[in-house]
């Protein structure tokens, strides 16, 4: 590496930089002077120069390509960015990141992002996508400028309001009166605090605006575009202009992109192609800082962020230029395309400084890159496939020469020295020759006295003179019968005695340096493989093997132990030995493969379990180191691990924190005398001074970030959604009995190492005690009862130090409705409503039943009568019939005889046509008696019903000439023929003529009708029309209505006629009233099925005379 120096006769000179390899992990340019060197600096010289840069460039880029840059992380799409390309950003007081795109602007909680984007159906939104502008006041109000305007974000309803349409907006700033002032295109605008009247300031009448700042004293300057910087003054509301390329007369481009006040009343000028300029406030002075990169091109200075007082963060076109004031040399973080830890684009568009003092660089098309302020810093080494890295990534053996050269073997590449005095590394590799290393995989390495023993695999051992870097000796010999039984050495261990002990596959050998051969240790089988040696404080030497356990073996007296793992607890964790360590304390630490870490206890030769509060991360360890503060530093499949001794707590650092892979490499650690550790993994080398490190003091702000029902995310202020205000700011939510399956997002603002960060919630009414989370920041609830919650939820920093601050969101599960409170009230009263029914009930029931009792007793009754009368009048009817018969004959003959004497004739005729009614009567009765008795029988003869119609119509024709009434026959056109027995007709029609005749009042109309099937006659009167109620009760024996009592009748002639035409199959009924008459219809078939009754006509008849 070199530093560029300049003396005042304009020379250039090159010398040498002594640098640590932290300062390696980007191009470095550094300038004594460069103010005088650019002054200076003459045209005739330029080619020279820009040359001599060149050179550098390329000896330092690749030099710095051996460790990667300045711990950075990186996010784009893939991660949930909406667009790789980043114009603006800007941490809210909460602690938010906002980052504004080409689509859409981010919220980002070091975890996840949120964007927020344009949406045609909610009037809320952003109007447009195209972020260009962000700028967050006092009272923590974002303001985002577009392409269309600027919009006020609302933060407790995460809504948009527009504020002012105009065109693209460049910057927005506030100053301390409250104005806003905005450049849209190149138009300065100031919107008052207090009203929606805003000024303009056109480019045609004032300056074509760029960029705003507010430096220290609350002045107001905005940049233009022709290399202007204007000073607002507020009380004339006039500006005064000041150049900044007034040492550039000639200048035909003085575009400033970028103004930047910083708080020692400077303001950096961030120009198009005339790089950084500085301007004093005070004196109004201006001179350039930073103009042409390495390249010789001139520099496109974009944003500005002063991270400490004499830091200075510059974004260009060329990457990331670092201003130290008081070396004044800067440092250029650039993409570097064969090293993925580097910047991701060089075009940086924006800087922002977070509360923890890291460093936001949004990009072109490499998303937004991360740089924390790390308190645990880790220099990485990786190959990048040139000279001037690792020759491979699978580091496994790591040890120091008694020159201060660092040998690293790797089990893919070869061997490398790493020369820390000149940063440079050396590479050796299999060629075939014979002073060359055999293969690329090494197991083992010794520096002894000027040798390097190499262990490979399966190609046996070497001895490398260092000096020469040549190797002098190969093993096994096979010209020596005394020498190794393998060519796998897995381990190389040398005492403080001097002796050399070598693990292979097949047992432990001890160097012979007297004939240069290898004696086999007895009592260890050379059955097993052998993976790590150690010397401990007493001269005895421990042998890890793998799969048999450990043993120990004291070279002075040759006696060997063994320990295996058992059944009880206080047995070697595991038989599989990976790892062995004496800490200060003397005491032996075991590592195991899947066994994890276990501690030998001399005094009994028991084994202690890793005593730490936690678990490791992984159950298997690679490597154990102390450092200065009786720290375990322990290498796990899952990170790096830093163990206290006197307090038993662990912190667990992985790739969160700057190191290469979580997974490390067997037996791969070192510790120098500095107290530096190297440690290898899969992925290259790491190395820190655990002394350096500084503890995390940030405590981050705690949010819940999110809140889902049944997998979908609450939105603010929409239909049926519960929250009506942004989750962040939510304090109480009530969901109702359909929601009771919930997750909750939260997380703990900490971008340094958010992976670090550990939590821990209760969800009280559900959980007694706090459950510990590692990774995972959501949680779930599925049907929870109704009731009344509380989440709490807390958070560690990255340091595994606790918050005693929680954040608590009460949860209210409501009830469906029909156990809610007025559900159970409305349930009382039911059942108090129910009880009284039931009581009602209950006794309406008893009423009816005892009414019942009553009703069928009286029914007994009236039947016992019924029957009793009916008996009588059966008996009267049977006993007057003869008499009757007897007095009708003679009758006859004297009314044959008077013949049509006035004086005897009609009165006769009278008395016949009486004496014909009794002796129907009491046909009727004796009738009735033969249906109930089941004796009548019908003879069914084809019957011309027209022609008996007629002939029963005429002999009612005088009674209803008697009555006045006006009786009609309705007959149809065609002559209808039916099966009916001819006697049983004539009763029926006389019964219903009768009845038509007796209960009507001015008009009898009977009428024949005819369908496919049956033919219907119809008997209509214009009397008293029968109730309803009363329409199936009059065809009952004996049943009158009150209100015709009066007339003449005796209650059996309907009962008897619906007998009878049940016989017939048919049907008798009352019809509905119509133009206040009572229609009587007899339905029946045209055909009958000769001498047959139905057994049920007269029980039908009794039960339902319907």
């Amino acid at each position: 590496m070199w530093r560029i120096t300049q003396n005042t006769n304009v020379s250039v000179s090159l010398q040498p930089l002594n640098t640590s390899t932290t300062k390696l992990d980007s191009y470095v340019h550094q300038c004594a002077d460069n103010e005088v060197m650019t002054k200076n600096l003459q045209v005739s010289i330029l080619p020279v120069w820009t040359r001599w840069i060149a050179v550098v460039c390329f000896s330092v880029l690749s030099l710095a390509s051996s460790v990667a840059q300045n711990y950075l992380r990186n996010f784009q799409v893939e991660e949930g960015l909406s667009n790789n390309t980043v114009f603006c950003s800007a941490q809210d007081q909460q602690g938010f990141l906002w980052l504004g795109t080409t689509d859409g602007l981010n919220r980002f909680d070091g975890y996840s992002f949120k964007v927020f984007r344009h949406d045609p159906n909610d009037t809320l939104s952003l109007g447009d996508n195209f972020i260009r502008s962000l700028y967050i006041d006092n009272n923590n109000i974002l303001y985002v400028g577009t392409r269309i305007g600027v919009y006020q974000y609302d933060a407790w309803r995460e809504t948009f309001k527009l504020l002012l349409s105009c065109d693209e907006v460049h910057d927005i700033k506030k100053d301390n009166e409250g104005n806003l002032w905005i450049i849209a295109g190149q138009t300065l605008i100031k919107f008052p605090k207090l009203s929606k009247q805003y000024r303009t300031y056109p480019p045609e009448d004032f300056f074509a605006a760029t960029s705003i700042c507010i430096d220290t004293r609350e002045n107001l300057w905005i940049s233009t575009s022709t290399g202007l910087l204007q000073q607002y003054h507020p009380n004339t509301d006039k500006f005064t202009a000041h150049d900044v390329f007034s040492d550039k007369p000639n200048a035909t481009i003085k575009w400033i992109e970028k103004i930047y006040a910083t708080p020692h009343h400077t303001i950096l000028v961030g120009t198009s192609t005339h790089g950084v300029k500085e301007f004093n406030v005070t004196d109004f002075s201006s001179r350039d800082l930073l103009v042409n990169n390495a390249e010789g091109t001139a520099i496109f200075a974009r944003n500005f962020v002063q991270r400490s007082d004499n830091e200075i963060w510059m974004a260009t076109e060329t990457g990331i230029f670092i201003y130290d004031k008081l070396t004044k040399a800067f440092s250029n973080y650039r993409k570097q395309y064969n090293n993925p830890y580097s910047i991701s684009d060089n075009a940086v568009y924006t800087l922002c400084q977070d509360k923890e003092g890291g460093v936001w660089a949004g990009t072109y098309f490499g998303g937004v890159n991360y740089f924390p302020k790390q308190g645990v810093t880790f220099d990485r080494f990786f190959s990048d496939n040139t000279a001037a890295s690792l020759s491979g990534n699978v580091v496994r053996e790591i040890c120091e020469d008694k020159f201060g050269n660092l040998w690293i073997g790797t089990e893919d590449a070869g061997l490398t020295k790493f020369n820390r005095q000149t940063n440079q590394f050396t590479h050796y590799k299999p060629s075939g020759a014979s002073t060359d290393i055999s293969y690329h995989n090494i197991h083992g390495l010794l520096a002894k006295d000027n040798t390097l023993w190499i262990g490979t695999f399966e190609h046996g051992l070497h001895i490398m003179d260092i000096a020469t870097g040549r190797v002098i000796k190969h093993f096994p010999d096979e010209q020596n019968s005394a020498t190794l039984r393998s060519n796998f050495i897995v381990t190389i261990l040398g005492t403080k005695r001097g002796e050399t002990y070598i693990g292979t596959r097949r047992g432990v050998y001890r160097h012979n340096p007297a004939n240069n051969s290898f004696d086999l240790i007895h009592g260890i089988p050379t059955t097993h493989l052998i993976h790590a040696l150690l010397e401990d404080s007493n001269g005895v030497v421990w042998i890890g093997t793998l799969g048999n356990g450990l043993f120990s073996y004291e070279p002075t007296r040759k006696k060997v132990g063994h320990f295996v793992k058992q059944s009880n607890n206080n047995s070697i964790c595991h038989n599989s030995i990976t790892t062995l360590f004496e800490d200060s304390n003397r005491r032996l630490w075991i590592g195991s493969e899947g066994g994890g870490l276990c501690m030998l206890n001399p005094a009994n030769n028991s084994f202690e379990n890793y005593p730490a509060i936690e678990e490791l991360p992984g159950k298997t360890v690679y490597k154990i180191l102390e450092d200065d503060k009786k720290n375990l530093w322990i290498t796990t499949s899952k990170g790096l691990v830093r163990f206290s001794m006197d307090t038993h707590k662990q912190i667990v650092y992985t790739t969160a924190n700057g190191l290469l892979s979580d997974q490390f490499n067997y037996n791969s650690g070192y510790k120098d005398a500095s107290g530096k550790m190297y440690f290898g993994s899969a992925k290259g080398l790491i190395s820190f001074n655990p002394n350096d490190f500084i503890p995390d003091t940030f405590s981050p702000p705690l949010f819940i970030t999110s809140f889902q029902v049944n997998t979908e995310e609450l939105k603010v202020n929409t239909e049926d959604s519960p929250l009506h205000q942004s989750i962040l700011f939510t304090k109480q939510i009530s969901l109702a009995h359909n929601q009771a399956s919930f997750s909750i997002d939260f997380a703990a603002l900490n971008f340094s190492a958010p992976r670090m960060v550990k939590y821990k919630y209760k969800m009280e009414g559900v959980d007694a005690d706090w459950t510990s989370l590692k990774e995972n920041r959501k949680v779930y609830f599925t049907n929870l009862s109704a009731g009344h919650y509380t989440f709490k939820v807390k958070a560690s920093n990255s340091s595994g130090v606790w918050s005693n601050q929680e954040t608590q969101l009460g949860i209210t599960i409501l009830p469906p409705f029909w156990l809610s409170t007025t559900a159970y009230i409305i349930y009382f009263f039911l059942a108090v409503l129910v009880t009284y029914l039931i009581f009602q009930s209950y006794h309406a029931l008893m009423t009816e039943r005892n009414k019942r009792k009553i009703e069928l007793i009286e029914h007994e009754k009236e039947k016992e009568i019924y029957q009793s009368k009916f008996d009588f009048f059966v008996n009267v009817a049977h006993e007057i019939r003869t008499p009757l018969t007897l007095i009708k004959a003679p009758l006859e003959k004297i009314v044959e005889k008077a013949g049509d004497s006035h004086v005897f004739g009609n009165n006769l005729k009278i008395m016949e046509s009486n004496t014909d009614r009794l002796i129907e009567l009491t046909e009727q009765l004796l009738d009735f008696k033969r249906i109930e008795n089941y004796s009548i029988r019908l003879t069914c003869v084809t019957t011309d019903i027209n022609k008996l119609l007629s002939e029963r119509h005429l002999s009612f024709k005088t009674l209803a000439e008697q009555k006045k009434i006006d009786l009609s026959l309705l007959l149809p056109d065609a002559t209808v023929h039916a099966d009916v027995d001819i006697d049983s007709m004539h009763k029926i029609l006389n019964n219903l003529y009768y009845n038509a005749l007796v209960y009507g009042k001015r008009q009898a109309i009977v009428e024949l009708q005819v369908d496919k099937t049956h033919f219907m006659i119809i008997f209509r009167n214009d009397g008293h029309v029968i109730p309803t109620a009363m329409r199936e009760k009059i065809f009952e024996p004996f049943v009158r209505l009150k209100e015709t009592q009066a007339n003449p009748g005796n209650g059996i002639g309907l009962a008897l006629s619906k007998a009878l035409v049940l016989l017939h199959q048919g049907k008798l009924y009352l019809d509905k009233e119509h133009d206040n008459f009572n229609t009587f219809v007899v339905q029946l078939p045209f055909t009958q099925a000769a001498d047959t009754v139905s057994e049920s006509a007269y029980s039908t008849n009794n039960n339902n005379p319907a």
